[in-house]
């Protein structure tokens, strides 16, 4: 049985009702997602044939890669908090910034200390990112929408990830190297941010 409350939208954090209707809301956020995951999965994929390609040994690499998924642990509780004070649109924007920027430096580094330290803070951004837009779903949806909101929204994040995966795969086949493969993640990167900004300023506009 539906209830009142199931049906009303979230409040913002001003305290006014989300001003964007919760299928469009999804749409946007699972949209940005996608490309979001596609960015991500390049590294999460191949970041360890990258560093063996790069003379990293395969025990080293990885260690590095392991590193890189202890410090995600806890980018979901920093993205989780960092959604609490400053709100998960913004906290979902700020860690993707991170994210794309990291993303587009492997690559090019050669210090393993460099590497041990960026492959960390990727580790942080991309799963606060994770954090953050679940989170994004959870205060603009209402509850008779939410799990199906959340659903869409991993299932275009899935989608993401495996067509990055393979894509990153696909241009090293044909390139014989890394730089395009990350190089495009990135640019999958800066359309996930394009597509939040249009989503802020949506907002934006409807809260006027």
């Amino acid at each position: 049985r539906k209830t009142i409350k199931s049906e009303l939208a979230p409040n913002q954090r001003d305290g006014k009702p989300f001003p964007v209707k919760p299928k469009t809301a999804i749409a946007w956020i699972a949209f940005a997602v996608m490309f979001c995951c596609i960015a991500m999965s390049a590294p999460i994929v191949h970041l360890v044939p990258l560093l063996t390609d790069s003379g990293i040994s395969s025990e080293e690499a990885v260690t590095i890669f392991l590193c890189l998924m202890i410090t995600g642990a806890f980018g979901r509780v920093i993205g989780g908090k960092l959604s609490d004070q400053i709100g998960a649109l913004n906290s979902y924007f700020c860690m993707s910034v991170i994210q794309t920027m990291v993303i587009f430096t492997f690559p090019h580094l050669e210090n393993i200390i460099i590497i041990y330290l960026v492959s960390m803070l990727f580790g942080l951004s991309f799963s606060a990112v994770m954090a953050s837009f679940i989170v994004c779903v959870r205060m603009m949806v209402p509850a008779r929408l939410l799990a199906r909101g959340i659903a869409v929204v991993g299932m275009f994040g899935w989608f993401g990830m495996g067509l990055g995966g393979w894509q990153a795969g696909y241009v090293f086949d044909i390139t014989g190297n890394y730089n395009w493969s990350f190089g495009l993640g990135s640019i999958a990167g800066l359309i996930n941010l394009v597509i939040l900004l249009g989503f802020y300023y949506k907002i934006k506009h409807l809260n006027k």
